[in-house]
């Protein structure tokens, strides 16, 4: 769809960061006149305000071993988990097939990030906020490595990692086949597809993006610390839970069901967060479920991520987002399927063009930006 990674651009308040990778076309703004972002102090942080909820005693080896047995690595020598053959025997295809994402799709993004990214034009230590993401940690991880705070969003199920020990040996085989056979479509493509994989993710018995997110993290060399299941309340707090109550939130509840990721890098003392809210980001999603944009706010991610969002945000349908990440965001990075270009002003942005604008694909062809060629 792209060509690679090329060239750059700025503005006036804020800079944008217009490029087009292998992705599609992205898009980067910052604020120029703003001061150096430091990472904020984490929040977060969920609350103990549901009772009855149940004690997890699995530690943090548990979790890192939990992870490092759906990614295909091998085990720690101390694992709590007993390691299965079922896991042993397709390491090596796993491998395999990491190894090429990696280097075809992964490695130039992480060089690009450093080139481009890293040179103060969008802060590589804050929080990002990352609408339509589903579990994708491979690509939000190869962008933003050293990221303190990543808001995930989709309408995948939050899933869970059940008790691997407790699964006989047919059951653990079947369901690590099928989280594998549920990445098919992002190493492959890029993108994940989210009918396909919402089907995917609810007839499994590792569900939900919950187990995605640990094997990315694992395969891009963190530790996985734990995971805590929360619900966000229409008052604003962000409640630990369980993966039963939170399995229980139907959508047309007004609670938000999500997941937090824990993780680490080898030799840092900081731990990170990924949290994976599941809830629908339409004006009417968003106008039934308004503390879901205040709580985004709270975090205040300074850099907001948009990939292979089937165009959601040129629809009316979708202003309420877009007018936010235009108002809040003061780094973009995104590809043509994000915001219109022609919303970023160039009074107010500064865009940085990068690869050839071909257009979208045929089942997009309407969204074609008039703008964003003559841009490029």
């Amino acid at each position: 769809m792209f060509s690679e990674l090329r060239g750059l651009v700025s503005a006036t308040f804020r800079t944008v960061l217009v490029a087009a990778t292998a992705l599609g076309s992205i898009a980067l703004a910052s604020d120029k006149n703003a001061a150096p972002l430091e990472a904020p102090r984490s929040v977060i942080v969920p609350a103990e305000c549901q009772p009855g909820i149940a004690a997890d005693f699995r530690t943090a080896l548990w979790w890192d071993s939990a992870a490092r047995m759906l990614a295909g690595l091998d085990m720690p020598e101390s694992s709590p988990i007993a390691d299965r053959k079922s896991a042993a025997a397709p390491r090596g295809q796993m491998t395999t097939m990491w190894t090429r994402f990696n280097a075809r799709r992964l490695q130039p993004i992480r060089d690009f990030a450093q080139r481009e990214l890293g040179n103060g034009s969008a802060p590589t230590t804050a929080p990002v906020f990352y609408p339509f993401s589903g579990p994708d940690a491979a690509y939000a991880m190869a962008f933003f490595p050293a990221s303190a705070d990543l808001i995930f969003t989709g309408l995948e199920p939050v899933g869970e990692v059940a008790d691997l020990d407790a699964m006989d040996e047919p059951t653990f085989a079947a369901s690590l086949e099928q989280l594998r056979s549920s990445l098919r479509s992002i190493l492959a493509l890029s993108f994940f597809v989210t009918m396909e994989m919402d089907a995917d993710l609810r007839r499994n018995k590792l569900s939900g993006v919950t187990p995605i997110l640990m094997l990315f993290l694992a395969r891009h060399g963190y530790t996985v610390n734990d995971v805590d299941h929360v619900v966000l309340n229409p008052d604003g707090r962000l409640c630990l839970s369980d993966a039963n109550r939170v399995k229980d939130v139907r959508s047309t509840d007004e609670r938000i069901p999500g997941v937090i990721v824990r993780f680490q890098a080898p030799g840092e003392a900081r731990e990170r967060r990924i949290i994976y809210f599941k809830t629908d980001l339409s004006n009417d999603g968003l106008q039934k479920r308004p503390h879901y944009l205040k709580f985004v706010e709270s975090v205040s991610p300074p850099t907001t991520m948009i990939k292979s969002a089937s165009y959601l945000l040129h629809l009316k349908e979708f202003t309420t987002l877009r007018d936010h990440i235009l108002k809040h965001s003061q780094a973009v990075l995104q590809d043509d399927t994000g915001v219109p270009i022609k919303l970023y002003k160039a009074a107010q942005w500064e865009r940085r063009l990068y690869g050839a604008y071909v257009g979208p694909i045929p089942i997009f062809q309407a969204r074609f930006q008039p703008e964003m060629a003559n841009a490029y």
